[in-house]
């Protein structure tokens, strides 16, 4: 019997068509367990940068105690751990800058659980406050659908308990895994660590580490011209005028940076908190009224939590900013250097063992920010206090 005339041609399509498929199945499937269960942090390539630097420079000095300064992109301009490392070294003392774009009080401390689940635990651990995100009602980390993706499966609960939308965050972080294509996953470049599917040749195309192996974003030193300099003024700074002319630290905030604290002290880490370096165009933004329950607000921190509060607000003058919010290079070395002298002092061999400072309440869990409130509404200020210029 003689077989029709297109029949083989059928047999092709249909072999291409298997093929094909398979093809896309084992695709998927490479994606879906990479992505999933290979490469750790996919969905959140800041945080897995920091934290592969981080672990190479610990491989370089296993024994060594760790000082990590912790804070947003106004941090990773500012510290230079690579000025410190002849210092430290005699102390067998290794520094990292944990800065992140963006990263509130929330996103802190999520990366400190992050860093502690990771088995990479401080010796000390220095925080930024800024004024502004005390005030904030909520994250962007847990209202923007970009940023819901980043979080890993053990999180969810967190960023819900700090008022992410239960439905709409289950939706996002299931459909960024499941599908490839989804709105707030791979299509959003930058945001996952794709370039780890690929081999290392191709891998190179998609590295987008700007900082150096310390975790410092360098940036121009001073100085900055002018022009420049109020463009990023502009850019930066007028999001936070509202909050500095009727200052108050919201719920969240205080619960998150209380967190932190109780963290720190479950774990034994000395801890220290940072309010960086202001130029004289954002100190303008600041009320006076602001300033008096600001000031009064970290004095108390200080006093009740058992915590070392550094004011390095005015260290740093507008020559050492490269916007008005972040610091140039010149600025940095500064801040740097006087954050160094600020935290060890007269520090026998500049040893974070030697480091300490006296705690009138040991913290107790998360409830520290209702024993302090009375403290500011009253604006008692103790002595020594933290005072923005």
């Amino acid at each position: 019997m003689a077989l029709p005339r297109n029949y083989y041609s059928k047999g092709k399509v249909r072999g291409r068509i298997v093929w094909s498929s398979a093809t896309l199945l084992a695709a998927y499937t490479y994606w879906l367990v990479m992505s999933n269960l290979v490469i750790r942090d996919f969905w959140d390539p800041q945080y897995a940068s920091r934290t592969q630097l981080l672990q190479a420079r610990l491989k370089e000095s296993p024994n060594a105690k760790l000082w990590l300064v912790m804070g947003s992109s106004r941090v990773l301009w500012a510290f230079r751990p690579d000025l410190l490392h002849d210092k430290l070294r005699s102390a067998d003392t290794v520094a990292f800058n944990c800065g992140q774009s963006g990263a509130d009080l929330f996103r802190q401390m999520v990366s400190l659980k992050r860093l502690l689940a990771d088995r990479i635990k401080p010796d000390l651990l220095t925080i930024e406050v800024f004024a502004p995100q005390l005030c904030y009602e909520k994250s962007t980390f847990v209202t923007t659908p970009e940023f819901l993706v980043r979080a890993r499966y053990d999180e969810i609960r967190t960023y819900v308990d700090y008022g992410a939308d239960e439905s709409a965050l289950e939706r996002i972080w299931r459909s960024s895994r499941f599908n490839p294509f989804s709105e707030y996953g791979m299509k959003n470049k930058g945001r996952t660590r794709v370039g780890l599917l690929f081999p290392n040749w191709i891998r190179n195309l998609f590295d987008e580490s700007f900082t150096d192996k310390w975790g410092w974003l360098p940036s121009k030193a001073a100085p900055i011209p002018a022009d420049e300099y109020a463009h990023g003024f502009q850019m930066f700074a007028p999001q936070y005028k509202e909050y500095l002319q009727d200052w108050h630290a919201t719920p969240l905030s205080e619960r998150c940076l209380m967190t932190m604290i109780a963290i720190c002290k479950s774990h034994g880490i000395k801890t220290i908190l940072v309010c960086m370096p202001n130029s004289s165009g954002l100190t303008n933004m600041y009320s006076k009224a602001t300033c008096k329950s600001f000031n009064a607000y970290m004095s108390q921190i200080e006093s009740q939590c058992g915590v070392k509060v550094i004011n390095a607000a005015s260290w740093v003058s507008d020559e050492g900013f490269a916007d008005g919010v972040h610091l140039n290079a010149t600025g940095a070395e500064t801040f740097t250097l006087k954050l160094f002298g600020e935290t060890f002092g007269s520090s026998s061999k500049n040893n974070i063992t030697n480091l300490s400072w006296t705690s009138n309440l040991p913290i107790s869990g998360i409830g520290v920010p209702h024993c302090i409130r009375p403290f500011v509404r009253a604006g008692s200020v103790t002595a020594g206090a933290f005072v923005i210029p």
